[in-house]
């Protein structure tokens, strides 16, 4: 390492942002900066380092091994920061920055956007990075402000509030039942092509989507799904096409009329729970708290139940 000494820490501030956006201008946005400060920043923690942290490459900066090594301690430092900030620099109402949501496939691509064209177009100055993912994003190290989970996280200092109940069905195109006509009980869900997953659901995703009931009478070694996939758009998908039957959720199965629930007397999925999730401390940010608040209101009012 060269000499100097490694006090600002704006440096490190830019160094992270530009390790998440894989770009000076990107990052610039993020920090409500320019992007020749990003840049300055940039050559200026390679001089004290003594060493290049980026490949220019046509599809961004990626960082090298040294960055991404400085990157594992300087995101925690950053974490922190962010606690400090929220916790200590919440004097002002003002609902400004980004706030980060994760949750599910489902949810992501056809329930939250919905909502959050509301709050986009109500409060100009806020920025929402949504991550879809079928795993457990850690709110303690900021992967994400705020979760919309299936499951209860474990995680100490993590608020979590049950905002309502959703349930699946077995559902199936119109055009594959004219085709192939309804099972009229559940001896007869053999002879029918099954939909359903390729692998053992994470942990954020409940049990309860596999091609059956794991606790009903269709567990059966005659009952096989012949089409399996791991992503909840593309069992839709197969579904939506007259592929076969498979589990669908209920509020997504509602809004497509070509679709229709069989055995809905002999086969019940137990309900899973709704949970909207946040770092406890988060809550005294004001844009964080404003989006906390919508996404309550809006599963609650969608999903709702009346015990808590």
């Amino acid at each position: 390492m060269s000499s100097g000494s490694l006090t600002d820490w704006n440096l490190l501030r830019s160094f992270v942002a530009v390790v998440e956006t894989g770009s000076l201008s990107r990052a610039a946005t993020r920090l409500g900066i320019t992007q020749p400060s990003v840049s300055r920043h940039m050559r200026e923690l390679e001089r004290l380092l003594g060493e290049i942290l980026f490949d220019r490459r046509p599809t961004g900066l990626v960082p090298t091994g040294r960055a991404r090594s400085l990157y594992e301690v300087a995101g925690g430092i950053e974490a922190l920061v962010r606690r400090a900030e929220d916790r200590f620099g919440s004097t002002t109402e003002r609902v400004a920055g980004t706030v980060r949501i994760t949750t599910s496939e489902a949810f992501g691509v056809h329930v939250l956007p919905r909502w959050l064209t509301t709050l986009l177009t109500e409060e100009t100055e806020l920025e929402i990075e949504l991550r879809v993912s079928q795993s457990t994003e850690n709110l303690i190290r900021r992967d994400a402000d705020i979760a919309v989970r299936f499951v209860r996280p474990e995680q100490d200092g993590v608020i979590a509030k049950r905002v309502g109940q959703v349930r699946l069905g077995l559902f199936a195109n119109k055009s594959y039942l004219a085709r192939f006509g309804e099972p009229a009980s559940l001896d007869a869900i053999e002879n029918h092509l099954m939909i359903g997953v390729n692998r053992q659901p994470p942990a954020a995703i409940p049990s309860t989507i596999p091609t059956v009931n794991p606790t009903g009478p269709l567990i059966n070694a005659a009952v096989r799904s012949r089409f399996r996939a791991d992503s909840v758009l593309a069992r839709l998908a197969a579904v939506e096409v007259g592929m076969g039957i498979g589990p669908i959720l209920e509020p997504l199965a509602e809004v497509r009329p070509d679709l229709r629930r069989v055995l809905a007397e002999q086969v019940t999925f137990p309900p899973m729970d709704i949970w909207l999730c946040s770092h406890e401390d988060l809550r005294r940010s004001a844009r964080i708290r404003r989006v906390y608040d919508f996404l309550e209101e809006q599963l609650t009012a969608s999903f709702g139940v009346t015990a808590p």
